[in-house]
C-alpha cells in the first residue's frame, strides 16, 4: 500500500512503521503456543499475512486525520516562509537536528520531498518551484551538518575524546557528506543537552542560508540551482555548498 494514495505523507508512514512493529509483537504472543514445528509457517506466512491486514485497516481507518495532519505541517511550513529565510531555516533546523534521523527529522525530510516533488511538477521559474527546491536544499543542510560538527569538534578538542569517539567523528565526514545524519547519534546520547542545541544551531544557520536552492546537497557532486536569468536550471560548484555547510559547523562552536 503506497502512503502516497492515502495522502497520510510522511508523519502517516511513521506512525505505520511504528504500528507493524508492534503488531508483530502482539502477533508474537499470539501465536505463542502453536506446535514448535510451525515455527516456519509462522515467519513466512502467518505473521505477514495477518500483519499486512491489520496495519493496512488500521491505516485505512486513520488516513482522514493522518493526512490533515499532513497538509497542515505542510502548510504551516510554507507559512513560515513569509517571514523569512531566518525563520524558516531555524525550523527546519531543528526539526531535522532534533533526533537525526528519527520521526522528526523524517517528518521535515519527507515535507521537503513532497514540496520537491511539486516544484518540479511546476516547472523552474515558477514561485512553486523556487520554494519546494529552496526548502529540499535546507532540509538537506540541516541534515548534512550534525556529523560535519562532530568531525570538527574530534580533529580540534580530541583530547576531549576516546580514541573510539575520534574515530567514529572521522567517519562522521563521510556520512556527513553523504547526507547520513545518523552518524552523530552516539555524540549527541552520551550527552545530550549540551550537544543536541548545538546540534540544532549548527543546522539551523545551514539551513537559513538565504542562497541555497537545489534538488538535493551533496558536497560529492554539483547541485542544481535555479538561474533567475535563465530558463532552465544551472549548476553550483562544492565551493560553494562548502561555505554553507562550513557556515553551520563552525557557527555551532
Amino acid at each position: 500500500m503506497k502512503i502516497a494514495v492515502l495522502g497520510i505523507g510522511g508523519v502517516g508512514g511513521i506512525v505505520g512503521g511504528f504500528l507493524s512493529g508492534y503488531v508483530i509483537l502482539l502477533l508474537e504472543k499470539v501465536f505463542a503456543k502453536l506446535p514448535q514445528n510451525l515455527n516456519g509457517l509462522k515467519a513466512i506466512f502467518l505473521y505477514p499475512l495477518f500483519s499486512t491486514a491489520i496495519v493496512g485497516l488500521v491505516m485505512l481507518g486513520i488516513s482522514g486525520p493522518m493526512a490533515a495532519i499532513n497538509t497542515a505541517m505542510m502548510d504551516f511550513l510554507k507559512g513560515l516562509s513569509a517571514s523569512g529565510a531566518v525563520v524558516l531555516g531555524l525550523a527546519i533546523g531543528c526539526m531535522c537536528a532534533f533526533d537525526m534521523g528519527g520521526p522528526v527529522n523524517k517528518a521535515a525530510y519527507v515535507t521537503g520531498t513532497a514540496m520537491l516533488t511539486e516544484a518540479l511538477a511546476a516547472g523552474v521559474g515558477t514561485d512553486t518551484y523556487n520554494f519546494g527546491t529552496n526548502f529540499m536544499a535546507a532540509v538537506s543542510a540541516a541534515c548534512i551538518v550534525p556529523p560535519l560538527i562532530t568531525t570538527f569538534a574530534v580533529v580540534v578538542g580530541k583530547k576531549y575524546f576516546s580514541q573510539e569517539d575520534h574515530d567514529a567523528g572521522i567517519v562522521n565526514f563521510i556520512l556527513g557528506c553523504t547526507h547520513i545524519t545518523e552518524g552523530a547519534i552516539p555524540f549527541m546520547t552520551k550527552n545530550i543537552w549540551p550537544v543536541m542545541p548545538i546540534m540544532m544551531l549548527g543546522s539551523s544557520i545551514a539551513s537559513s542560508s538565504p542562497n541555497i536552492c537545489a534538488e538535493r546537497v551533496m558536497v560529492f557532486i554539483p547541485v542544481t540551482i535555479e538561474d533567475k536569468n535563465a530558463t532552465t536550471p544551472r549548476r553550483m560548484g562544492q565551493p560553494r555548498i562548502l561555505y554553507f555547510l562550513a557556515s553551520g559547523t563552525m557557527g555551532s562552536v
